[in-house]
């Protein structure tokens, strides 16, 4: 409980400061890396992972993650509402680049959009 509360406190002052930080522990000393814009804007190793994405520039990377879901679309019946979810779920799944969990995270979504 008191690692909680010192979580609490330390997103407090990271508020107060600008700087956002949550903190997860669970009974485990509170240890959160709060990385620059440079490092968030960097390819995930998890997404590098896939062999051919070395061997691209940056931008060949974000062409060919966009393009594996751009000619995905939607017919025009689609109601509006599901096609916004949609794109939000495409959207993810290109930032999957910077941060592998979006790729997951997209898919978990597009299950939920179904429903």
């Amino acid at each position: 409980a008191g690692c909680f509360r010192d979580c609490e406190i330390r997103l407090l002052a990271g508020i107060i400061r600008g700087s956002f930080a949550t903190c997860w522990c669970f009974g485990r000393s509170c240890r959160v890396r709060v990385k620059d814009f440079s490092e968030l804007t960097l390819p995930s190793d998890a997404a590098l992972a896939f062999g051919f994405m070395r061997s691209l520039s940056p931008d060949d990377q974000a062409r060919s993650v966009q393009s594996m879901v751009a000619k995905a679309d939607l017919c025009d019946e689609v109601p509006e509402g599901l096609a916004a979810c949609f794109e939000r779920i495409r959207s993810l799944f290109a930032l999957g680049l910077l941060c592998y969990e979006a790729f997951t995270g997209a898919e978990d979504l597009t299950w939920l959009m179904f429903e």
